[in-house]
């Protein structure tokens, strides 16, 4: 037992010799720290330093003060001080100062002043390792946008009494990423006098570059203490396509409040909005000034004016739980068109978003509502969404469920906008409907029940459009509906029914008394050249993934009228098709009774019905046509298709086919005829039995004086003269298939004129050639 005690005593006093010893040694080291801290110590540590650090320098110095036992100021210095940690980072900095005042309060030691920082580093590499993927715990998608006050960020223990004077200064500064360019930037902090001991102020100077991806310069002003941040500078940025500068004031106390008014060049389009931004824990307001663009669509200026986005923050999650949008655009054209001076459309938005549950069982729900309103707009809309969806939050992530529903509403108040809009462009509103006004309107009604099943959805669509002689009042309602399911769809199938409620339009004016334009027009293709086209078309490599399957229903409720400068009266069609993507149109296109002018005399159209069969190329064409006058009553009887149509002429009391058109043509009977009169008669209705001539081309040569017809049955081929005044004559020659010859002959007076003939010919370009005449008789 002695033995134990007279050890534990021994241990006691060495374990106090120890402390003692290590007491005064701390003692004389912050009393003499010149003696451990020194530029050869310095070197010596560093040769159990890793193999890929190095540090070097030229001068190194440690200066220490001490008041008193209890205080000691350090001055560090060094000059062309370099570190080098490969392969990661390498930088050299000419001069460094560091003077520092500390002390021992109640055994612990303190910050006593911060009296002077400068440091100048002339050159700094940075090489950035390729990111790795690590496993990420699931969180929500949703962003937490709460933003805390500046004091809550600012340690408040920070005296800024104890910092004197601080310059930093960065040059060569060098990133380089695993991909892409280096980014190259420079830097300059310098701290400025203040008259408030408990705030700092600072001026920065920044700039970096990327090739060809972006360079940014920033000039700018801090002022901060433990309560607020004030920035107040400007900076330019400049990317491949676009430049922007501007203005910038940030205030951070509670809430952060920033202003800036950039002036953004994108090629010939300058703007200079003003932008607002109020961002706090609860709430993010954006504010978007006027934006002013000329001529950006046919001379029309437009300005966009005050976009205002409004969101209240969740309380817990700190996404958006409500936002409101309200912006307004201003077209104004160059000049009044259609009386309106301007344009103004305001929309109006809001979405409201609420979750249920945690990580990968987290729900959100949206609802939301938008509208488009104003005096005079392009579009009223009214739009409303509602929809829940499911996510799973690992990696990768999955949409496990949602629903959705959607109702719109679009309105165009004024189709003359429209027109006005796109007038003297490819998109101009074509004739006859660029005269038409009125209002658009369409319902659509969409909804997915889970993603399982297919998108659905229905519309509705009416047109009132009229004018003076016009009207395109029009109903049409279409099924849509994705094949598949909507996260991989198949395709898509339509359906619409399009009911023609009152249609009344005005053909292009058009005289039968002229004729017809020979020469070529490059707007058509002859059927010869368009086979060679289709077959010099490559076949297509691949088939189309996605289908589109359509079907139309097309219905009158009261007949389309046409109008035409030829007609008395406008002509009434009725209509009653089918038209799939997978199938030929079938159906009925019935033209109604009207009366018509037909060999200068009045006739009746009693109907003309093109009846399409599934199983046919050609539509059937039946028709009537009825013509009386006090001594006969002739019928024309359309019959065949459209590619082979039949004409056959019947009569009561019953005429052979050359009295009846000895009546049309002449207004006689074939006793009254003369010899000439009589061959063209016969030749006539040789070529309408051959079917060399239509009913068409009878239209048109009844439409003026006629001379004479030849026709030869063995070519198929006809010859036809008509006086179009009393010096000029027309002739045309053709047998329908390969040649055609057009020959107008004018007297120029005396013995002398002049005719123009073109030659066509399916086999050979087309030959037009110009003779004048003269013609003596002996």
């Amino acid at each position: 037992m002695a033995l134990l005690m007279k050890s534990l005593k021994i241990f006691v006093a060495l374990v106090l010799l120890i402390f003692v010893l290590l007491i005064a040694g701390l003692a004389y080291v912050w009393m003499k720290p010149e003696l451990v801290i020194n530029e050869k110590n310095a070197r010596w540590a560093l040769q159990y330093a890793p193999d890929n650090l190095k540090i070097s320098w030229d001068q190194l110095s440690f200066k220490f003060e001490s008041p008193d036992w209890t205080h000691k100021r350090i001055q560090v210095s060094a000059k062309n001080l370099c570190v080098s940690y490969a392969p990661r980072l390498h930088t050299c900095a000419p001069a460094i100062s560091v003077d520092v005042a500390m002390a021992f309060t109640n055994w612990r030691p303190k910050l006593e002043q911060l009296r002077e920082v400068t440091m100048e580093v002339s050159e700094l590499t940075l090489n950035l390792p390729a990111k790795e993927a690590a496993p990420e715990e699931p969180k929500s998608l949703l962003p937490d946008l709460k933003l805390p006050a500046f004091s809550e960020v600012m340690p408040q223990g920070l005296d800024f009494n104890l910092i004197g004077a601080l310059h930093l200064s960065a040059k060569n500064v060098r990133i380089n990423f695993p991909e892409g360019a280096p980014l190259l930037a420079q830097a300059e902090l310098v701290r400025l006098p203040s008259d408030q001991t408990s705030e700092l102020n600072f001026n920065l100077a920044a700039q970096a570059e990327q090739e060809g991806t972006f360079a940014a310069k920033v000039q700018s002003n801090i002022l901060f203490d433990s309560q607020k941040l004030s920035v107040n500078g400007k900076a330019h940025v400049s990317l491949p396509s676009m430049s922007l500068e501007t203005p910038l004031s940030v205030n951070w106390g509670r809430d952060l409040r920033a202003q800036a008014k950039p002036l953004i060049r994108y090629g010939k389009i300058k703007l200079n909005p003003a932008v607002d931004l109020h961002w706090s824990n609860k709430e993010l307001n954006v504010t978007l000034g006027d934006i002013q663009l000329k001529n950006i669509w046919r001379k029309t200026s437009l300005r966009l004016q005050s976009c205002a986005v409004k969101a209240t923050l969740d309380s817990e999650k700190g996404y958006p739980a409500k936002a409101g949008l309200q912006c307004g655009l201003r077209v104004t054209p160059d000049k009044n068109r259609a009386g309106i001076k301007s344009v103004d459309t305001i929309l109006t938005a809001t979405l409201t978003a609420h979750t249920q549950g945690k990580g990968a069982s987290e729900r959100l729900r949206i609802n939301g509502q938008a509208e488009l309103s104003g005096a005079n707009t392009f579009l009223q809309a009214q739009v409303q969404l509602t929809g829940e969806v499911e996510i799973k939050l690992q990696k990768p992530l999955q949409l496990t469920a949602a629903k959705a529903a959607t109702e719109i509403h679009l309105r165009i108040p004024d189709f003359v906008v429209w027109k006005d809009l796109f007038e003297s462009t490819p998109f101009a509103v074509p004739a006859p409907l660029h005269v038409l006004t009125g209002d658009i309107e369409l319902d659509v009604h969409a909804q997915l029940t889970d993603l399982d099943s297919p998108l659905q959805a229905d519309a509705t669509a009416q047109s009132r459009l009229s004018s003076k002689n016009q009207k395109l009042f029009v109903k049409a309602t279409a099924d849509l509906e994705t094949l598949g399911k909507i996260l991989k769809p198949r395709g898509l199938k339509v359906h619409a029914d399009v009911v023609l409620q009152d249609v009344h339009l005005q053909a292009p004016p058009l005289r039968l008394a002229v004729p017809p334009q020979v020469l070529p027009d490059k707007r058509f293709v002859m059927r010869k050249d368009l086979d060679i086209i289709e077959e010099e078309k490559p076949a297509p490599t691949s088939r189309i993934p996605f289908e589109l399957l359509w079907s139309v229903n097309i219905k009158t409720e009261k007949p389309v009228l046409i109008s035409s400068n030829l007609l008395q009266s406008p002509v009434p069609v009725a209509l009653d098709m089918q038209v799939q993507s997978d199938r030929k149109p079938q159906g009925k296109v019935m033209v109604q009774s009207f009366p018509f002018e037909f060999f200068r005399k009045k006739a009746t159209v009693n109907n003309v019905d093109l009846i399409f069969h599934p199983d046919t190329v050609a539509p059937e064409l039946s028709g009537k046509i009825s013509y009386s006058n006090p001594e006969v009553n002739i019928r024309i009887l359309l019959l065949g298709n459209t590619q082979r149509p039949i004409v056959n002429l019947e009569s009561d009391p019953q005429l052979n086919q050359q009295q009846i058109l000895s009546v049309l043509l002449f207004d006689k009977s074939l006793d009254e005829l003369n010899e000439d009169e009589v061959n063209s008669t016969s030749n006539m209705s040789r070529a309408v039995s051959d079917g060399a001539l239509g009913l068409f081309s009878l239209m048109f040569l009844s439409s003026t004086p006629i001379q004479s017809i030849s026709y030869d049955p063995n070519s198929q081929s006809y010859t036809a003269r008509m006086r179009l005044d009393d010096n000029t004559t027309f002739s045309m020659q053709s047998n329908m298939t390969e040649q055609r010859q057009f020959t107008l002959r004018r007297r120029l007076g005396g013995n002398w004129s002049v005719r123009t003939e073109l030659s066509q010919e399916d086999s050979r370009a087309d030959v037009v050639q110009t003779l004048l005449e003269w013609m003596r008789r002996f």
